[in-house]
């Protein structure tokens, strides 16, 4: 019948052959009406992914929004044209390609969530006389504000403080407790903020180093 027609005559899905380092994606027999554009769905799938907020205090404010897919499969998506979409609102166009079991991608920044930083306290001096040193002395505060209307899962990281000179000395504290990363030079904190609520991580820095030493500490350390 009239069905089985439409049926026979409706192209066959696209097939991807694997090669040894590349993939080809035979498209079959397509209709292109003349002078137009029409894109051609190759692949559709859901990715499971877990959404963070990633705030990094030392370079910015602004909370960026990133998601991390795990597949069970190897995925293999040339360089192209991606769009980015937030509960159906387009939020970003770039270049993407991907290769790999894992991708973390990013969705811009969400404006209802920010970060404030203050410093509480800002010493330097010197002591003794015959061993004379110089010590400073940085106590701040990060303030993560989430004045969305639902909890929101960030992440924050910092630059971890460490000595240049084995002639320096640090004594860093922060609470909370940061995580165990595998990175050594990053500060890494987890946490839920509420909705309309805030979140504080406290940090405290002394460096000792001799007086002969050019150190230059910055406003933070």
């Amino acid at each position: 019948g009239a069905n089985e027609a439409m049926l026979a005559a409706a192209p066959a899905p696209p097939t991807e052959m694997r090669h040894s380092t590349y993939a080809a994606w035979d498209m079959g027999k397509r209709s292109v009406p003349a002078g137009d554009t029409r894109i051609f769905e190759i692949e559709r799938g859901a990715w499971p992914a877990s959404f963070v907020h990633l705030i990094r205090p030392s370079l910015d404010a602004k909370a960026f929004v990133q998601a991390k897919a795990e597949f069970t499969e190897p995925k293999e998506l040339p360089p192209g044209t991606a769009f980015f979409f937030i509960d159906g609102a387009m939020v970003d166009q770039r270049q993407l390609s991907l290769s790999g079991r894992e991708a973390t991608l990013s969705f811009g920044t969400d404006p209802l969530l920010t970060c404030t930083t203050v410093l509480k306290d800002k010493k330097t001096g010197e002591k003794g006389l015959f061993n004379q040193k110089q010590t400073f002395l940085r106590e701040w505060t990060l303030t993560v504000h989430n004045t969305a209307g639902h909890p929101v899962l960030v992440r924050v990281e910092e630059p971890r403080p460490l000595p240049r000179d084995e002639r320096i000395t640090l004594e860093f504290t922060a609470k909370p407790e940061p995580l165990k990363e595998d990175n050594p030079e990053i500060l890494a904190w987890n946490s839920t903020v509420a909705a309309g609520g805030e979140s504080v991580i406290s940090l405290s820095l002394k460096i000792d180093a001799p007086d002969d030493l050019n150190i230059d500490p910055g406003w933070r350390w």
